[in-house]
């Protein structure tokens, strides 16, 4: 029982001086222990590592919501405010511009198809300023160095949310994410 007898010294063993200084400021009230550093995430969004859920991450909570159920979900901002929905409705897949009836005056929606095989990887950011909701992602990630001339470019979209609205789905191995323009009556 070596071991035991090592411990036994160690919690036996004086403090050192500056240990006791600190125990007498402590005691004094002089010394106030710091508190761990924590942080609430506040409005923002990121997808899950296999890309399956999407993730509103609001006052400290995590708000999972799953790409594969359902009409898949939409995203928007409220006075800036992230929010997030499970779609109701499936999304028209090919809106005429000028066809009449609610999609009068509308321009076709952006759609962005984002590959989730192999080694591919995306995920989001919001803008809070721009209200724009970025879609981050590189494909066939390889960890390692690489010079400039063999590098990979990140794709990059910006989606902004004071005019659009972005719906989200995934369809087997493919996220498709499709920007609304809002209507705007008045």
């Amino acid at each position: 029982m070596p071991i035991l007898d090592k411990l036994r010294a160690f919690f036996q063993t004086e403090p050192s001086i500056e240990a006791q200084a600190n125990l007498v400021l402590i005691r004094q009230r002089q010394y106030k222990t710091s508190k761990p550093y924590t942080t609430n995430m506040l409005n923002s969004i990121t997808l899950s590592s296999d890309m399956k859920t999407l993730y509103l991450i609001d006052n400290g909570r995590a708000i999972s919501y799953s790409l594969e159920s359902g009409n898949g979900i939409l995203i928007g901002a409220l006075k800036d405010q992230l929010v997030v929905a499970s779609a109701l409705a499936p999304i028209e897949e090919n809106p005429t511009p000028d066809g009449g009836g609610a999609l009068a005056g509308r321009a076709a929606n952006t759609r962005l198809t984002l590959n989730t095989t192999g080694k591919n990887q995306w995920t989001l950011s919001y803008n809070q300023t721009n209200r724009t909701l970025s879609v981050v992602g590189v494909g066939d990630i390889d960890i390692g160095l690489r010079s400039p001339d063999n590098s990979k470019e990140c794709d990059s979209y910006a989606l902004n949310l004071g005019k659009t609205i972005v719906h989200m789905i995934r369809k087997n191995d493919v996220i498709e994410v499709t920007a609304i323009e809002m209507l705007v009556t008045g």
